[in-house]
């Protein structure tokens, strides 16, 4: 790495700490939460409740603990759900103290990625212990997200695929915006992740795109798409948990898409009476089940090239 920065590492020092200072981060956060609130992704559902007025309906309302993966994600994922939820639901949250603040040493999992098996056990620990519906990670620089979700009925788990959760959040943004937003929608996902939101697309009518793996050609597309060819960009999404929802920033936000799912499954549990999973199924029922089984290999072996 020194040798890479060179002679130009100390230029490179003196550049990054503007960017450490707090008050100039302070402006920044304000300014993302700004962005986020008018863009249209706060569609109001958790802010004109009727729970407030009728509290024994404050049982349909799912309750959420979230974990940072000892990352960096909690006061902005607080942050997030102030934007989405109105105040009498803040109490829906509820933090994993063990994992709340950062640590390098990741001690509380085997790997900090909430894909791995077992990742997100102590979260879903607490979430019994506290009554939760709803597991929300972010991994520890909070640009991703995972859902898990505990069935009232059967009291068993499932964690969603990322497939998953970018189809529920797709068809949640064109039913809420797209549908009458004006203007031409579009939506990518890399070529590796579930069609499904192609077939939705086809079926509703808006435009979809493959793109190659990596945020890096997924958020360039996006862009071009709105500001070269006019369209409105919904979502994109990669089957690894990164999703961007919306144009706050064309690149993966752990943060925003934690607003824009928790509000989906406010509105599902609170006035369809369902579940996440019960939601996941009406739209393989409506649209057709799309199934994929990822994987990889690990090589220990430093000679293989």
């Amino acid at each position: 790495i020194e040798e890479v920065i060179g002679d130009d590492n100390n230029d490179n020092q003196d550049d990054l700490s503007s960017w450490t200072d707090a008050e100039e981060t302070s402006d920044l956060i304000k300014s993302y939460f700004e962005s986020l609130q008018s863009s249209g992704l706060v569609t109001g559902v958790a802010k004109k409740s009727p729970l407030s007025s009728t509290p024994n309906n404050h049982d349909k309302c799912p309750h959420f603990a979230y974990t940072a993966m000892h990352g960096v994600g909690l006061p902005y994922a607080i942050q997030s759900f102030q934007t989405f939820f109105s105040n009498d639901l803040q109490s829906h949250f509820h933090t994993v103290p063990h994992q709340s603040k950062p640590d390098p040493t990741f001690p509380t999992v085997p790997f900090p990625n909430p894909e791995e098996k077992g990742a997100l056990d102590i979260a879903m620990l607490f979430a019994e212990q506290e009554k939760c519906d709803i597991v929300i990670a972010n991994d520890p620089d909070a640009d991703r997200l995972a859902i898990a979700e505990k069935s009232r009925v059967t009291g068993e788990w499932t964690v969603f695929t990322g497939d998953q959760i970018g189809t529920m959040l797709g068809h949640w943004l064109w039913e809420r915006i797209g549908k009458t937003c004006g203007q031409p929608v579009a939506m990518c996902a890399s070529t590796v992740s579930s069609k499904m939101l192609s077939a939705i697309a086809q079926t509703e009518g808006f435009h979809f795109e493959d793109t190659l793996t990596g945020f890096k050609w997924i958020g360039s597309r996006a862009s071009a798409l709105q500001k070269e060819h006019g369209y409105r960009v919904l979502l994109t999404y990669e089957e690894a948990i990164g999703f961007c929802c919306g144009d706050v920033i064309f690149d993966k936000d752990g943060i925003s898409a934690l607003g824009v799912m928790s509000e989906l499954a406010y509105h599902v549990y609170a006035n369809e009476g369902s579940s996440l999973a019960q939601h996941m199924q009406g739209l393989y029922d409506k649209y057709g089940e799309f199934v994929s089984n990822n994987g990889y290999y690990i090589c220990n072996d430093t000679s293989i090239p």
